[in-house]
């Protein structure tokens, strides 16, 4: 699971509905309980043309710290 969570393109990265939904989680879940996101949070760098995995080179951000400005600015 962790590294479906790492996965940098998020047409591949798992999310956080199929995450909840793997065994490690079942001692716990309460199915009635769960409810789904009002809403998606869509970032500009999750397109798929911002990584090139054959240089291995983001083309959207420069640092962590610039994804961290997109992802507030975002939400």
């Amino acid at each position: 699971m962790l590294e479906g969570l790492l996965e940098f393109n998020h047409q591949f990265r798992l999310s956080a509905k199929e995450c909840l939904k793997h065994t490690m989680f079942d001692d716990i879940r309460v199915e009635k309980l769960e409810r789904g996101a009002p809403f998606e949070i869509h970032l500009l760098c999750d397109g798929m043309d911002q990584y090139n995995y054959a240089l291995e080179k983001d083309q959207f951000c420069d640092s962590v710290n610039d994804y961290k400005q997109h992802i507030i600015a975002e939400i």
